[in-house]
């Protein structure tokens, strides 16, 4: 990327991107994160994309003339992959000092990757709802201390202008808490309701929970796995902590969009239980089909082989790369997968 290149794209952010958002920068506040942080060259930032375009010019311009006196003051920049999904106004600012004024600045950076699972990327990167981002990361071992960045920069008119407001009654944020929600009677309820269910056809999918609910909102859902699957004669079911296995079709009801329980405190006593129930599933609902698909990543589908020794039909992201989807296929999203999904799936 050279610099007339970056002329053209300063040009096409500052005429007509401009909102009417006011707000001013944060204090700095890093924290335990500082091992977390490399830096960057302005070229190398740069050859990224921002999280969205310009929404304030006074702040725009606030952080330039800082930038251009005193270099980078501010927080380090959250990217994934391509793109950065914390500094918008710091990044233009930065695309105009390297444009205008020939200046390079390093920049403190924090790579969140090495922390998310496939599906967990494949969700950020297909999400434009800062929201539903947050969850995600709350759901994963992304560090608090990198949390707390994103939070400095969290606005949650960002994309969820449209998405309505449904407050979770069940939230986890420790192994304990995680043992009491999956022990809950509404829980309970549900899992024991699950047991009762009838096929509508012969063939069933186990698919992942997700951060985003109900799970047809989630990006991996709506545009891998529902792309995939949406018109086949299949039913579809979704592995998830605290449910167990439930119908695909109960996304929407009470409690199976009311939760928020990140894997990483599924663990001891917790994980014991779901296992137990997950395993009560594949004695009663089962044996009522001929073939049952696995679509589930890592984690999920470690937590299904604890719980029993049933056989299923893997058409898992993994096996898609071992038998006909190219190394770089890492997302429920990808179009390789879809097809795979597709194909497979009869």
């Amino acid at each position: 990327m050279n610099k007339t290149v970056l002329g053209t794209i300063l040009g096409s952010v500052l005429l007509g991107l401009i909102g009417n958002k006011a707000d001013k920068e944060k204090k700095v506040q890093i924290g335990s994160a500082n091992k977390e942080i490399s830096y960057q060259d302005s070229y190398s930032v740069l050859s990224k994309f921002p999280p969205h375009r310009i929404t304030d010019i006074n702040k725009f311009e606030e952080i330039y003339e800082s930038m251009k006196k005193n270099g980078w003051k501010g927080r380090p920049l959250i990217y994934l992959g391509n793109k950065f999904l914390t500094g918008s106004h710091r990044y233009h600012a930065l695309l105009k000092l390297f444009q205008h004024d020939d200046l390079e600045i390093e920049v403190p950076v924090i790579d969140i990757e090495p922390y998310l699972t496939e599906y967990e990327i494949d969700d950020i990167q297909n999400s434009i709802d800062q929201e539903d981002i947050l969850n995600i990361l709350k759901s994963s071992k992304v560090p608090e201390s990198i949390i707390s960045i994103y939070l400095q920069d969290f606005d949650p008119k960002q994309g969820s202008a449209n998405k309505p407001n449904r407050k979770k009654k069940f939230i986890v944020r420790s192994v304990d808490q995680g043992l009491k929600v999956i022990q809950h009677k509404d829980i309970t309820d549900n899992w024991k309701k699950s047991l009762r269910v009838r096929p509508k056809h012969r063939v069933a999918v186990l698919l992942p929970c997700a951060a985003t609910k109900p799970f047809a909102e989630s990006p991996s859902h709506k545009y891998g796995y529902l792309k995939a699957l949406g018109d086949k004669d299949v039913d579809l079911y979704v592995v998830s902590e605290p449910l167990g296995i439930i119908p695909y079709a109960w996304q929407d009801k009470y409690p199976n969009a009311d939760y928020d329980y990140p894997p990483k405190y599924l663990k001891g006593k917790a994980r014991k239980l779901l296992s137990e129930r997950i395993g009560e599933w594949f004695k009663k609902v089962y044996p009522k089909y001929d073939t049952v698909y696995s679509a589930l990543p890592g984690h999920h589908q470690r937590l299904v082989n604890d719980s029993t020794n049933a056989k299923l039909k893997e058409v898992t992201i993994n096996q898609c790369r071992q038998d006909t989807c190219s190394d770089s296929v890492f997302r429920a999203t990808a179009g390789e997968y879809v097809d795979y999904l597709k194909r497979e799936i009869k």
